[in-house]
Protein backbone atom coordinates (compact mmCIF):
# COMPACT_ATOMS: atom_id res chain seq x y z
CA UNK A 1 0.00 0.00 0.00
CA UNK A 2 2.73 2.43 0.92
CA UNK A 3 5.01 1.69 -2.02
CA UNK A 4 2.32 2.08 -4.68
CA UNK A 5 1.05 5.41 -3.34
CA UNK A 6 4.54 6.82 -2.84
CA UNK A 7 5.62 5.66 -6.30
CA UNK A 8 2.64 7.34 -8.00
CA UNK A 9 3.25 10.60 -6.14
CA UNK A 10 6.95 10.48 -7.02
CA UNK A 11 6.30 9.95 -10.74
CA UNK A 12 3.66 12.69 -10.95
CA UNK A 13 5.87 15.08 -9.00
CA UNK A 14 8.83 14.43 -11.26
CA UNK A 15 6.71 15.04 -14.34
CA UNK A 16 5.36 18.36 -13.07
CA UNK A 17 8.52 19.65 -11.31
CA UNK A 18 10.14 21.30 -14.35
CA UNK A 19 7.03 23.44 -14.84
CA UNK A 20 6.11 24.26 -11.24
CA UNK A 21 9.27 24.11 -9.12
CA UNK A 22 10.20 27.01 -6.88
CA UNK A 23 12.88 26.97 -4.22
CA UNK A 24 11.24 26.48 -0.78
CA UNK A 25 12.33 28.61 2.14
CA UNK A 26 13.76 27.07 5.31
CA UNK A 27 10.40 27.46 7.07
CA UNK A 28 8.68 25.69 4.18
CA UNK A 29 11.20 22.84 4.39
CA UNK A 30 10.50 22.44 8.12
CA UNK A 31 6.74 22.38 7.46
CA UNK A 32 7.19 19.79 4.68
CA UNK A 33 9.34 17.65 6.96
CA UNK A 34 6.73 17.82 9.72
CA UNK A 35 3.93 16.92 7.31
CA UNK A 36 6.00 14.03 5.94
CA UNK A 37 6.63 12.62 9.41
CA UNK A 38 2.95 12.96 10.37
CA UNK A 39 1.84 11.30 7.12
CA UNK A 40 4.37 8.48 7.58
CA UNK A 41 3.15 7.78 11.13
CA UNK A 42 -0.49 7.92 10.04
CA UNK A 43 0.02 5.59 7.08
CA UNK A 44 2.03 3.17 9.22
CA UNK A 45 -0.74 3.13 11.84
CA UNK A 46 -3.39 2.57 9.17
CA UNK A 47 -1.41 -0.27 7.60
CA UNK A 48 -0.97 -1.93 10.97
CA UNK A 49 -4.67 -1.46 11.62
CA UNK A 50 -5.40 -3.53 8.52
CA UNK A 51 -2.97 -6.16 9.79
CA UNK A 52 -4.48 -6.56 13.26
CA UNK A 53 -8.19 -5.83 12.76
CA UNK A 54 -10.83 -6.94 10.28
CA UNK A 55 -10.74 -4.95 7.03
CA UNK A 56 -14.41 -3.96 7.23
CA UNK A 57 -13.85 -2.44 10.67
CA UNK A 58 -10.73 -0.44 9.81
CA UNK A 59 -12.30 0.75 6.56
CA UNK A 60 -15.36 1.99 8.40
CA UNK A 61 -13.21 3.80 10.97
CA UNK A 62 -11.58 5.74 8.14
CA UNK A 63 -14.88 7.60 7.76
CA UNK A 64 -13.90 9.68 10.80
CA UNK A 65 -11.75 11.57 8.27
CA UNK A 66 -14.98 13.25 7.15
CA UNK A 67 -15.49 14.64 10.64
CA UNK A 68 -11.87 15.76 10.96
CA UNK A 69 -11.97 17.41 7.53
CA UNK A 70 -15.07 19.36 8.52
CA UNK A 71 -13.52 20.44 11.83
CA UNK A 72 -10.20 21.52 10.32
CA UNK A 73 -11.93 23.14 7.36
CA UNK A 74 -13.98 25.27 9.72
CA UNK A 75 -11.11 26.11 12.09
CA UNK A 76 -8.54 26.94 9.42
CA UNK A 77 -10.64 28.28 6.55
CA UNK A 78 -14.00 29.16 8.16
CA UNK A 79 -15.59 26.75 5.69
CA UNK A 80 -19.03 25.42 6.62
CA UNK A 81 -20.08 22.25 4.77
CA UNK A 82 -23.13 22.67 2.55
CA UNK A 83 -26.30 20.63 2.91
CA UNK A 84 -25.33 18.53 -0.11
CA UNK A 85 -21.96 17.71 1.49
CA UNK A 86 -23.65 16.74 4.76
CA UNK A 87 -26.13 14.49 2.93
CA UNK A 88 -23.31 12.82 1.00
CA UNK A 89 -21.30 12.30 4.21
CA UNK A 90 -24.36 10.83 5.91
CA UNK A 91 -24.83 8.37 3.03
CA UNK A 92 -21.17 7.31 3.14
CA UNK A 93 -21.14 6.90 6.93
CA UNK A 94 -24.48 5.05 6.91
CA UNK A 95 -23.23 2.59 4.30
CA UNK A 96 -20.06 2.01 6.31
CA UNK A 97 -22.07 1.38 9.46
CA UNK A 98 -24.34 -1.01 7.57
CA UNK A 99 -21.31 -3.01 6.44
CA UNK A 100 -19.86 -3.11 9.96
CA UNK A 101 -23.15 -4.17 11.53
CA UNK A 102 -23.78 -6.72 8.78
CA UNK A 103 -20.34 -8.27 9.18
CA UNK A 104 -20.58 -8.29 12.96
CA UNK A 105 -23.83 -10.24 12.82
CA UNK A 106 -22.50 -12.61 10.14
CA UNK A 107 -20.66 -15.47 11.91
CA UNK A 108 -18.16 -16.76 9.37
Amino acid sequence: MLLTGAGCILILSLLSAPFTWSQPSFDDLILMLGLSVAALIGQYALTNGFRYAPVYLVGALEYTALVWAAIWGYLLFHDVPTVVVMIGAAIVVSSGLAVVLGERNNPS
